[in-house]
This record gives C-alpha cells, sequence and structure tokens, in this order.
C-alpha cells in the first residue's frame, strides 16, 4: 500500500508541472493561436486525472473509513458510559443518600444500610461498599450461571459507578427540600440510566438479580420480577426512614422514568396523522408542496359505506398539526384526520442515520 501511493506522489508531482506550464500557456497572451483541438485535448487530460486522483481517495477511503467509524462508536459508548454512571452516582450519593430518599436498586439498599449501620459505622456503611458486597456474589453466580458473555457488558458499568461512589461526596440536603430533592435526584438518576443503556452496557443491581430469578420462575414475568424486587426495597426503606420520605420517592421514580424514556426516545418527538376524504388527490400534492412533507397512500374500504378509498399517511412535527389540520379541512370540511404519537422518526426531514 505504501509504495502504491509513493508511485502515485511521484507522479502527481510531473502532472502538477506539466499542467502548471501548460496553464501558463493557455493564460498567455502570445499563444492566443492556439487551436481548440489543443484545448480539448489538455482539457481530457486534465480531467483523466481528477478521475485518478478521485479513485485513489476512494480507495484510501475503502480501507480507513469503516475503522475511524467504528473506533468512534466505540470511544461514544465509554462516553455514555462514564457520563451516565456519574450521573446514577451523584444522585444516590449526593441527593438520596443526605435525605434518606430510597427508590430501589442496590443503592437503595445501600442507602438503608448507611443509615441502619449510622451507630455502629462513623457515618454509616459508605454506598460503595455495599454496592460492591452486594454486586461480587451476583456477578459470580451470574458467570457460573449464564456464562461470561451475560456479564462482559455488566462489569465495566458496576465498576465505574462503584468508584464514582467511592470518590463523589456527600451534599447535605435540607430536610424541607425533599421535593427538589426528588425532582432533580430523579432527573440525575434518569439521565444517567438513559446514557447507561444507550451506551449497551449495565450496571447490574435487581436488574441482573432479576434476569437470575427469571431462569428459574420461568411463570412470572421478567419485567415484573424486577419491580417486585425495586417494591421490596422500596417498602423496606419505608420501614427505616417513614412514609413521609417514602411518598417523595415515589416522586423520584416516576421522574427517573420520564428522564430514562425522553433520553433513550429522543425529544424529537412527531405525530403521525391518517386522513380519511374523499379528495385525497387533492390533499396530497398540496401537503407535499407546502409542508414538504411525504405522504403514503393505502387502499381502504369503508365498511359502513362499502365504498373503495384511499387513506392518507403523513409524519409531521407537532408545531406543523394545526397548520395540516388547516390544508386539509380547506379542501374537505367532511374529511377524517386520526392524530398519534410517534416517538421517534428517522429519516429525511427528521433525524437523519449517521452510516
Amino acid at each position: 500500500m505504501q509504495h502504491f501511493f509513493t508511485k502515485k506522489r511521484r507522479k502527481k508531482r510531473k502532472n502538477v508541472t506539466f499542467y502548471t506550464n501548460m496553464v501558463q500557456q493557455m493564460c498567455c497572451p502570445s499563444t492566443c493561436y492556439l487551436t481548440s483541438v489543443q484545448h480539448i485535448c489538455w482539457t481530457v487530460a486534465m480531467l483523466n486525472e481528477l478521475f485518478s486522483l478521485v479513485s485513489i481517495v476512494r480507495t484510501f477511503s475503502g480501507h480507513t473509513v469503516g475503522k475511524v467509524r467504528k473506533a468512534e462508536c466505540g470511544m461514544k459508548r465509554y462516553l455514555y458510559l462514564a457520563a451516565g454512571t456519574f450521573l446514577m452516582a451523584a444522585a444516590y450519593k449526593s441527593i438520596y443518600q443526605s435525605v434518606g430518599m430510597v427508590t430501589g436498586g442496590f443503592s437503595g439498599i445501600g442507602v438503608i444500610v448507611n443509615r441502619v449501620t449510622g451507630g455502629v459505622w462513623a457515618g454509616g456503611v459508605p454506598l460503595w461498599i455495599t454496592n460492591v458486597t452486594l454486586n461480587v456474589p451476583l456477578f459470580i453466580a451470574a458467570f457460573y450461571i449464564e456464562g461470561k458473555e451475560f456479564i462482559k457488558n455488566t462489569v465495566t458499568g458496576a465498576v465505574l459507578l462503584t468508584l464514582y461512589l467511592a470518590v463523589l461526596p456527600a451534599v447535605p440536603v435540607d430536610a424541607a427540600d425533599y421535593l427538589l430533592a426528588a425532582v432533580y435526584g430523579g432527573a440525575a438518576c434518569g439521565a444517567g440510566i438513559g446514557l447507561v443503556l444507550k451506551s449497551g452496557f449495565t450496571t447490574g443491581g435487581t436488574d441482573m438479580l432479576g434476569v437470575l430469578l427469571h431462569r428459574f420462575f420461568r411463570q412470572y414475568a421478567l419485567a415484573s420480577t424486577i419491580q417486585v424486587l425495586d417494591m421490596a426495597v422500596i417498602i423496606a426503606g419505608v420501614l427505616v426512614f417513614g412514609m413521609s420520605v417514602s411518598l417523595y420517592a415515589i416522586i423520584a421514580v416516576y421522574v427517573t422514568a420520564l428522564v430514562t424514556d425522553t433520553v433513550l426516545e429522543g425529544t424529537k418527538q412527531a405525530r403521525a396523522v391518517w386522513i380519511i376524504s374523499d379528495k385525497n388527490e387533492q390533499i396530497a400534492p398540496v401537503v407535499m408542496e407546502k409542508m414538504h412533507r411525504g405522504i403514503t397512500r393505502f387502499p381502504a374500504s369503508g365498511v359502513y359505506t362499502q365504498q373503495e378509498k384511499s387513506v392518507l399517511l403523513c409524519v409531521v412535527s407537532i408545531k406543523q398539526i394545526p397548520y395540516l389540520k388547516e390544508i386539509v379541512m380547506e379542501i374537505d370540511e367532511n374529511s377524517f384526520l386520526i392524530v398519534g404519537d410517534v416517538r421517534e422518526v428517522m429519516g429525511n426531514g427528521f433525524v437523519q442515520k449517521l452510516q
């Protein structure tokens, strides 16, 4: 490969000198006698050299672009994981632990253990110690039950979360700020969980325990098993910290779920509009021309009217809904519209997926 490009560079330097002299001659007033045939021949020669250079670039790109993109994707995954575990640890260590708010998971158990052991351990057992104590036997069991492929994407996340729990400081939060703790703690935890899931990693905890238990109790759904485990942790938190704090913890759980969905599915939400009208042939071109949105036509038939019709499907942004309704109603006041939520859209006019 190196020899190939060295030969090309030598040839390129010779050609550059040749074409430079040629252009100087063409631009010189004393060479106005040059015939059109000479100009055409020189133009063809320059285009041929340009196409040769393009082929070299394509050859080089074919060997390197794929590797570069693969490395960028791998780096992005680890950046998501690092940022996600940091936010999760900040929520648990700096917010939930300070106010005694238990939202489930091994970190929730850590908050309970920290409070219970406050009399025998200065400041209580740190969260990171509880996290390690619970995760190590779980990883060993998962290794023997499910194999190393099952835990390879979990070890990194669990180690990072444990490190952050060990180094981040605990921020004292006043008891009167339970609502702020629930909202901001839930937002930070939800954003962290979303980033970790986007990275393709996990952090172990009750999710892994639920997967292992589901292997032996397949009559129960996996999601239900995990919810029961988290609910047991929350009930234990009620017994230790009281009902008042636990009610705020429910707000934190809701905010966490909401923010996690937003991070995973994005904020680029849209609306899918189904248009049923006798004038679809007039509606479709107007929508495409004025709104620059594509439309798909489906054949349909009315059960009551027994008439063959067509149904139009158009996906638009939320702010374009009023304009679309106005266009449709101007053409056909008797049209029938169905507007549905679309959580994520990828394609022309919306989010473009990078190849």
